[in-house]
């Protein structure tokens, strides 16, 4: 691919109610789940309820004196600020409505310390997210197949915009401050989240990018630097974001529909996933594709200067 195209323009489409049928959900199943000694040894064994909507739990024998559901934490998503932005705090958000029991985000192993600040946005307390490692021997229930709002990169923006989009505005409101007299612009780099080492997902000629957008205006954030909050706060009225593919890119769901995107990644990340995520607010994003330096999936990868100077030229960077 010619450096001079190596970008790519997508303006978020209109999506209907009826059009997000191409974003399936699944249908809700309740597991028993035992704790016999150590979590290695957690122990299923399948009802033969599978529910639709969970108001009817309490129809059930074995769960009616039961206190707590649990949606358990994959353990590939535990550690990753963006799963629990955009899959495991809105899966719960929106199983919660469904049941009148209570919901809780089980966790095998400790939390991590990034999770009690996305829930003090959405201004949930802390004991939503329960480890394994304080549960004592007891029985408990896990809710399977909960309804899902992402398949690799298609996700059911109708039920983002029902379910989560009213408590984001919600905590916008409790949260941010007054909007800022004039919009900003800023890059989100990941130079500083750790060290640089083979098929680490660095883009390798970073500072020669850094200093392009500094020289247009642009500062440059550290995510790592601020709170959940700090970041939402800062970014949520920006006029353009820019940034390496990522968690922090993540933070558009908290952003004005008039913010625009530019997403610099690997080609051989072949997924669309910020786009589906700007197409939630309709926002207009620009994906401007590196150059891997390898075939892995994790490829560090270069991006090209004169691609980031045709991105000027057409007004992308304004």
């Amino acid at each position: 691919m010619p450096h001079q195209y190596s970008y790519l323009v997508r303006k978020a489409p209109h999506v209907s109610r009826a059009g997000s049928q191409f974003y399936p959900t699944k249908s809700t199943a309740i597991k028993l789940l035992c704790k016999i000694s150590k979590v290695s040894n957690f122990r299923f064994s399948e009802s033969s309820r599978s529910l639709e909507a969970l108001e009817g739990v309490g129809k059930s024998n074995y769960l009616y004196a039961q206190k707590n559901l649990y949606i358990l934490a994959p353990e590939s998503q535990t550690n990753i600020y963006g799963h629990w932005l955009i899959d495991l705090i809105p899966g719960y958000l929106a199983m919660q409505q469904r049941t009148s029991k209570r919901v809780l985000i089980l966790v095998v192993g400790p939390v991590p310390p990034f999770v009690d600040g996305i829930l003090k946005f959405f201004n949930l307390e802390s004991d939503v997210v329960v480890s394994t490692s304080n549960l004592s021997n007891e029985v408990v229930y896990r809710i399977t197949n909960y309804p899902i709002f992402r398949d690799f990169d298609f996700y059911n923006i109708a039920g983002f915009r029902r379910h989560i989009a009213p408590r984001i505005l919600h905590g916008l409101e409790s949260h941010t401050g007054e909007r800022s007299q004039k919009p900003r612009k800023y890059f989100l780099t990941r130079s500083h989240w750790r060290d640089v080492y083979h098929d680490s997902r660095s883009l390798i000629n970073g500072d020669e990018v850094l200093e392009f957008f500094t020289l247009n205006g642009f500062e440059i954030v550290r995510p790592e630097d601020y709170t959940t909050i700090e970041l939402i706060s800062k970014l949520h009225h920006a006029q353009v974001v820019a940034g390496e593919a990522g968690s922090a890119m993540h933070t558009s769901i908290f952003c004005s529909p008039q913010t625009r995107f530019i997403n610099l990644q690997s080609m051989r990340q072949e997924h669309l996933i910020q786009s589906t995520l700007c197409a939630i607010k309709k926002q207009h994003i620009t994906y401007l594709w590196g150059n891997n330096e390898t075939k892995d999936w994790s490829s560090n990868y270069s991006i090209a200067l004169n691609s980031l100077e045709l991105c000027l030229e057409r007004g992308l960077l304004d």
